[in-house]
C-alpha cells in the first residue's frame, strides 16, 4: 500500500485539469476498499472487484493503466513504480496538454 499516498499527491496536484485516479482492490469486497480508502486518507475513489477486473486484463496487483481524456488506453504499468518519479509528471503534462512534446534530436548530415 506505499504508492496509495503518492497516487493521493499525484491526484491533488492534477485534479484541476481533469486527471482522476481509480483504485481497484482484487480482494475483499467494498469493506476492504473502504478502509483502505478510510486509513490512507485518499481522495480518490477505491473500487472493489466483479467484472471490474476482467475488463481491463489485470494479471497481477499492482498495476495502473493511463487512459487519455477520451479514456482511451495510453499506457499500462506492471508492478509497483514510484509516482514521485519526474518521469510521470512529464507522462501526464504531456496527456493533459499542459506541455507540448521535446521535438526529436536532428542530426546533420555531412
Amino acid at each position: 500500500m506505499g504508492q496509495l499516498p503518492r497516487l493521493r499527491d499525484l491526484q491533488d496536484a492534477y485534479k484541476g485539469y481533469g486527471a482522476r485516479i481509480v483504485a481497484v482492490v482484487q480482494a475483499g469486497g467494498a469493506g476492504r476498499a473502504w478502509r483502505i480508502k478510510f486509513d490512507n486518507q485518499l481522495t480518490f475513489p477505491v473500487l472493489h472487484t466483479g467484472t471490474t477486473l476482467y475488463g481491463y486484463w489485470i494479471t497481477r496487483s499492482p498495476e495502473v493503466y493511463v487512459l487519455d481524456r477520451e479514456h482511451r488506453f495510453v499506457a499500462n504499468i506492471r508492478g509497483y513504480s514510484d509516482w514521485a518519479d519526474s518521469r510521470v509528471k512529464e507522462l501526464l503534462d504531456l496527456l493533459l496538454g499542459l506541455r507540448q512534446p521535446e521535438p526529436p534530436n536532428r542530426v546533420e548530415s555531412p
